[in-house]
């Protein structure tokens, strides 16, 4: 469960846009980035505010790895703002421990 508590700090999140309504997310956590996390979210706006959710799966990929190991959970993100610098909101549960991020997007 470490790597969850560690996500908000080291998560490296690249988003890729999908189809119209849909986002894909992959990053790495953990102190090695032994942990890939990938997702793909559904776009659910609600006030002018785009907000996406679904499923995350976890997979240490370390070195020290005996068999494959993986979490699920859920990921809810909220874009607030337009231009730049935009603001993310996310909320990760998995396997009963929740993390927060509230972050800039960055230009990139």
């Amino acid at each position: 469960m470490r790597a969850v508590l560690l996500l908000c700090t080291f998560l490296m999140v690249a988003m890729h846009p999908g189809q119209a309504n849909e986002l894909r997310i992959s990053g790495t956590a953990g102190y090695l980035s032994e942990w890939e996390f990938k997702g793909e979210l559904i776009e659910t706006t609600s006030g002018g505010t785009k907000q996406f959710s679904g499923p995350l799966v976890g997979k240490h990929v370390g070195l020290c790895v005996q068999g494959p190991q993986e979490k699920t959970g859920v990921i809810n993100l909220r874009m607030l703002g337009s231009g730049r610098p935009a603001r993310i909101r996310a909320t990760l549960s998995m396997e009963g421990t929740q993390c927060e991020l509230d972050a800039r997007l960055s230009e990139g």
